[in-house]
């Protein structure tokens, strides 16, 4: 998937990633997040056009680790060049969504932390996301949630 933009639309400056977890780390109980969910979201912004968006997913627990292995999850990936089979793990099974516009993006991961509790008794997950602009201007912000027992 391609989104990159080539100024029409966009502003001057470099990119940005804010919200939630980056600065401090989401904390909850595995059983809240099972009960309740969460809402985790950061907002990706590119002012002159999105090039990439490297996702890097780190965590503590064992158990989880497997099942990323399995999704092929267990490696850095660029979100907006994905296999095919890489993209319908992320969309159908994650329930993630793709960047599609060239300049604002939300990377919501609510429904993978319902995911990260069903498939460990606790653990710390860290998402290490870094974007870059069709400048090379970049970006790099790891959010982290810390689920506990």
């Amino acid at each position: 998937m391609k989104v990159g933009g080539n100024n029409s639309g966009g502003g001057e400056g470099a990119p940005t990633i804010t919200g939630t977890g980056l600065s401090t780390p989401i904390e909850m109980t595995v059983a809240d997040a099972l009960e309740k969910g969460a809402t985790v979201r950061v907002t990706i912004s590119t002012p002159m056009g999105i090039k990439s968006l490297e996702a890097l997913i780190t965590f503590t627990n064992t158990e989880f680790m497997e099942t990323i292995s399995i999704m092929g999850l267990d490696k850095s990936f660029d979100m907006l060049n994905l296999n095919p089979e890489l993209e319908n793990t992320l969309v159908n099974d994650v329930g993630l969504a793709l960047p599609s516009d060239p300049y604002s993006n939300i990377f919501d991961i609510s429904q993978f932390v319902k995911l990260m509790a069903v498939f460990s008794d606790g653990g710390t997950y860290r998402f290490k996301l870094t974007v870059t602009d069709v400048e090379g201007n970049s970006a790099s912000e790891t959010l982290t949630i810390i689920l506990t027992k």
